[in-house]
């Protein structure tokens, strides 16, 4: 391989040590089946996702104080969107390297299901009653079942509650006893792998 070459997206200096590897087929034959096993195991999206929902659930709810001290992010709607991002590029990781392998080195990599991604679909996000005075049912319809996160967070995008849940294919209810919640616009927020739903309330008396 040449240094010249630009099959890398990095400078072509920073993976030579890889490329003069890779030009010995027996390495290169080892290589990528270290790498399968690995995309299909420890790299998987199912091995990551707890460990994904498990960090969402331990600094959530130290978000506000992020914001409130460093105004970094600037709401927490902007962390919802990124951590999103985050989610999306570990469910898809491995179908990506497998066609990026495939188109620069022709070597196919065995990877289950990649050619069948479905993004969980919820729809029809209710609550009731609206308004109401922190008593209320969110009810939602799902396409499949998923291990997600509900946040509440107020108007100005400032976390005050957030719980596990999972999420299973068809008509869900999830019943909320919030006294505490303050008055005025309430945001339910459902995180889940790859997506962000939200639905508006309003809190009073």
């Amino acid at each position: 391989m040449s240094i010249e070459e630009d099959d890398f997206s990095t400078n072509p200096r920073s993976t030579l040590f890889l490329r003069k590897f890779l030009a010995n087929e027996e390495f290169k034959d080892q290589f990528f089946k270290r790498l399968e096993n690995l995309l299909q195991n420890q790299l998987n999206y199912s091995a990551s996702k707890p460990f994904y929902q498990k960090i969402i659930a331990e600094i959530g709810s130290e978000i506000n104080n992020q914001i409130n001290r460093f105004s970094i992010p600037l709401e927490y709607n902007s962390w919802l969107e990124n951590i999103t991002l985050t989610s999306e590029f570990l469910n898809e990781r491995a179908c990506i390297l497998q066609k990026q392998v495939e188109k620069r080195f022709d070597k196919k990599l065995m990877i289950d299901d990649c050619s069948s991604i479905k993004k969980i679909d919820i729809t029809d996000l209710i609550i009731y009653p609206n308004p109401n005075n922190g008593v209320f049912t969110f009810s939602f319809n799902s396409t499949s079942t998923e291990a997600g996160i509900l946040l509440i967070t107020n108007s100005l995008g400032q976390l005050i509650d957030t719980k596990g849940h999972i999420i299973t294919s068809g008509i869900n209810q999830v019943f909320f006893n919030q006294n505490n919640l303050p008055n005025g616009i309430i945001f339910l927020t459902i995180l889940t792998n790859n997506q962000v739903f939200r639905a508006k309330m309003i809190k009073n008396n």
